[in-house]
């Protein structure tokens, strides 16, 4: 097989040699052509350094032939191809140029036509491919991916850690133009316990990695210089970038508590209360897991108190949970310690070397090398003070079973405390707490309990068959303290209570065929006390009514044919298991309904009711709007005219500036008894404030004062002596004695405390004799100008004139004492023609007596 294939391989060198030959000996026979025409052409080779930084237009050679009857061009990549413009060749001198500068990494060469033309004819004489070389040169420095970077890392990040890494490229193509070193120049700042290192590999990454310990308290950022310098000549380039690389910081400081000892005072009863607060130090990041402090409490083993940490101030405070016992341990002694929330590092250096990494020493949690440092503490003394406590049932809960027949003072169970205070361990009363029953007693000094009343299982007040009270257990401290302990009595049920009926009313519906009702019973007692009950229809109910379908609490009432709609009232008599019967009253309703399955006999009621109710309704209404016209047929009928008063007015001032003899004349009136004399500021007081009817027009005025108005009124008309009046029309004083009758009786009803409507109608029938009125009003002027003129002519003749002083208003001060002035009970008087509704009203509001208070100036 070795062989063979051997021999393939010698035949296919031998073939492609053959081929070789042959082209050869084609391009020789060709290229004799051409020389035999061009006959002797010289071309030099062209290349371009791209690092050449000279003149332009630069001269790169000539292309020499002996004949002188063409012209030189070329065609192609920097000609009339991209990059165009670089080059440019003289026709008559085939002097080639270079016009600009050329980048080798863009373009390794250019690809020329050459072309020989006759200066005749202008046809191509020769034509010809030139290929330039471009000279690569070191002209690119090496660049990195970014010119900065910047990364965080954890200060207990370990040495030889790889932290960052970099890479850069060099655009030269030459391979010792392309290689280049990185390296670190510089780290800002200075480093002491560590120091930078960079490893390259694949000749374009650098990876930065550190000997030692980061120690975030020396420096919280560093800042790195790395620099590529290639291989160039004659001159090497280089670049840098920028590293900024921050140091976070960890746990490496421990939180140290600056108060060493605390002594602080509880009372025993105390709970949830503040005590103390632990103040700390810490050289960590503040508000960071590194700087806040945890606290742990030691020697607590019941419990009783908690810590928490105070974000702001990183302090402890220190709660107490639950109350401390004076009795079991008066003064009591914790432990508290301190610690980070992020776990302890601590990092240090043993020993540096230039080979391989430092010898370091490591310390906390998260190292594993070596145990952290004893965490700060604080010795905290708490003193318990003693203070009066509850006491304490033995059993603060207890059940007694009890039949609910059973006698009074039956005893239930005993309770007993203790106090846990040594002082007062044998003063402890014993009192009734929640008994809402009142069912029970308690012995003040022994804790026996016992029943009052007879128990009742069917009580509201019992739940389940369970009645439950509490029980008080007080000592005689200051403040007394009580303890609670509950009674719960489970009461057994006996056969008490007779069964019931839900519904004693039932509806059927008429039909010929048999129709049924169910009936309910129920039993406040408990089995077998209760159902299933025995049903049994009592009287004479054959063949009308009977009992089927009986279950444990329920049967069905059965009409029979011969029962008609109407109402009818049945006993039916319950008994329970135990033989306890009730008789109970059935209302049975037979009647039509529209819906056999839902007898409802109480909506023909209802509709029966309210058809009777409405035109019960229908009848009164109208009977009330008759007498309602006829009522106001009556008041038009009987409405008195209207008679405009005088507008007269003889009251009016007269105005007088003169004090002479004869002007000023004093008033002297006869003290005859007929007259009585009221003082004009006289006073009456009452409670009555009802307003008066005159005519119809309203005063507003009490009662009471109208009442007293008339009385001077009549007083002082009775005062003139009507005989020794002459009187011109004998009408005059047969009207005026008429209207003081009529007066009379007004002021008679207003005593009697009759309503202002009961005195407005006593008006309006008085109205017929006070047609008169002016009269009458006539008659009184006449009388009082009479007396007026009297006294002028008496008081004239004096020839005394005695000035007098008055009093400016409301200067004068006056001590008057008030006397009684009784009035007599006015009886009413059956006479007076009054109708049905104001005598009914009179009767009512009739006071039982009524006093009146005046007073009278003294002459």
């Amino acid at each position: 097989m070795r062989d063979w294939l051997l021999k393939q391989h010698l035949d296919m060198e031998i073939l492609h040699l053959s081929l070789l030959v042959t082209l050869c000996m084609g391009v020789h026979r060709s290229s004799s052509k051409i020389l035999q025409r061009q006959k002797r052409w010289i071309i030099d080779s062209f290349t371009i350094d791209e690092s050449y930084n000279g003149n332009f237009p630069h001269s790169l050679g000539h292309v020499k032939i002996e004949e002188d009857i063409v012209l030189f061009q070329i065609h192609g990549q920097g000609v009339d191809k991209e990059p165009r413009g670089v080059l440019r060749m003289t026709e008559e001198t085939g002097e080639l140029w270079l016009l600009s500068p050329v980048d080798h990494e863009q373009y390794q060469a250019f690809q020329l036509t050459f072309q020989a033309i006759h200066k005749t004819d202008r046809s191509v004489h020769t034509q010809l491919s030139i290929i330039i070389n471009i000279v690569d040169s070191n002209d690119c420095a090496p660049t990195f991916d970014r010119e900065n970077y910047e990364i965080s890392v954890k200060e207990s990040t370990l040495q030889g850690s790889e932290l960052i890494a970099v890479k850069a490229t060099d655009r030269d193509l030459s391979e010792k133009f392309k290689k280049f070193d990185l390296q670190i120049v510089s780290v800002i700042p200075q480093p002491r316990d560590v120091e930078f290192y960079l490893t390259q590999f694949l000749d374009e990454v650098g990876k930065i990695s550190f000997k030692g310990c980061l120690d975030h308290e020396q420096a919280d950022k560093y800042t790195i210089i790395v620099a590529a310098k290639d291989h160039g000549e004659p001159q090497q380039l280089s670049s840098s970038c920028t590293i900024v690389l921050n140091i976070e910081d960890e746990n490496n400081h421990l939180p140290v508590i600056t108060q060493q000892k605390a002594v602080v005072r509880v009372k025993e009863d105390q709970e949830n209360i503040l005590l103390l607060r632990v103040p700390v130090t810490d050289e960590d990041v503040k508000d960071s897991p590194s700087w806040w402090a945890e606290f742990h409490i030691k020697e607590d083993t019941d419990n009783n108190f908690r810590i928490t940490t105070d974000k702001k101030t990183n302090e402890g405070i220190l709660y107490l949970n639950k109350s401390l016992d004076y009795e079991k341990t008066p003064v009591k002694n914790i432990t508290i310690t301190a610690k980070n929330e992020a776990p302890y590092y601590a990092c240090k250096v043993l020993e540096r070397s230039t080979m391989g990494l430092w010898k370091v020493a490591f310390a906390g949690d998260s190292a594993g090398k070596a145990p952290a440092p004893t965490p700060s503490r604080q010795q905290v003394t708490v003193i318990v003070e003693n203070v009066n406590e509850a006491p304490i049932f033995d059993m603060s809960h207890q059940s007694a079973r009890v039949m609910e027949d059973t006698e009074v003072g039956t005893y239930l169970k005993t309770f007993s405390a203790k106090d846990p205070d040594v002082k007062n361990a044998d003063r402890i009363v014993y009192k009734k707490g929640k008994d809402p029953a009142g069912w029970v007693s308690v012995d003040a000094k022994t804790g026996k309990v016992t029943t009052t009343k007879i128990l009742d299982r069917e009580s509201s007040f019992v739940n389940n068959s369970l009645y439950v009270a509490t029980i008080h257990a007080a000592d005689d401290g200051k403040p007394p303290k009580t303890a609670t302990a509950t009674l719960s009595i489970l009461i057994s049920d006996v056969n008490d209570n007779t069964p019931v009926l839900v519904s004693n009313i039932i509806d059927l519906c008429q039909s010929d065929e048999h129709s049924m009702a169910r009936i309910e019973a129920s039993d406040l007692d408990q089995e077998p006390n209760a159902g299933p009950f025995n049903f049994k229809l009592l009287g004479d109910v054959k063949d009308k009514w009977s009992l089927d379908g009986a279950h444990a609490s329920s049967v069905n009432l059965v009409k029979e044919k011969a029962v008609h709609s109407g109402h009818y009232d049945l006993e039916l008599a319950v008994a329970d298991l135990q033989g306890k019967t009730a008789v109970h009253s059935l209302s049975v309703t037979v009647c039509k309904c529209s819906d056999p399955t839902k007898p409802n006999c109480r909506i023909r009621k209802s509709a029966v009711s309210s058809t009777g109710g409405a035109t019960v309704a229908i009848i009164l209404l109208s009977l009330l709007l008759i007498a309602g016209l006829l009522l106001l047929a009556l008041l038009f009928s009987c409405k008195p005219d209207k008679i405009p008063l005088a507008d007269e007015s003889y009251g009016n001032l007269m105005i007088s500036n003169t004090e002479t003899q004869g002007t000023d004349c004093e008033v002297v009136f006869d003290s005859d008894p007929k007259f009585t004399r009221i003082q004009a500021t006289s006073q009456v007081r009452t409670t009555a404030a009802n307003p008066m009817y005159v005519n119809g027009l309203q005063s507003p005025v009490s009662q009471t004062e109208s009442l007293l108005n008339q009385q001077k009124t009549m007083q002082w008309m009775n005062s003139f002596d009507y005989g020794e009046t002459c009187v011109e029309d004998s009408t005059q004083y047969s009207q005026l004695r008429r209207d003081r009758a009529s007066s009379h009786g007004l002021m008679r009803m207003q005593s009697m405390g009759a309503s202002s409507n009961a005195g407005m109608r006593l008006q309006r029938r008085a109205s017929s004799n006070t047609t008169n009125w002016p009269n009458r009003l006539h008659f009184q002027e006449t009388m009082l100008k009479k007396e007026l003129h009297k006294l002028e002519t008496q008081s004239c003749k004096q020839d005394e004139y005695r000035p007098h002083v008055y009093a400016e208003e409301g200067d004068s001060q006056h001590n008057f004492e008030l006397d009684a002035i009784s009035i007599a009970e006015v009886n009413f008087d059956p006479n007076l023609e009054l109708d049905y509704k104001f005598k009914q009203l009179a009767s009512i509001c009739m006071p039982t007596g009524n006093t009146v208070y005046s007073t009278q100036a003294s002459d």
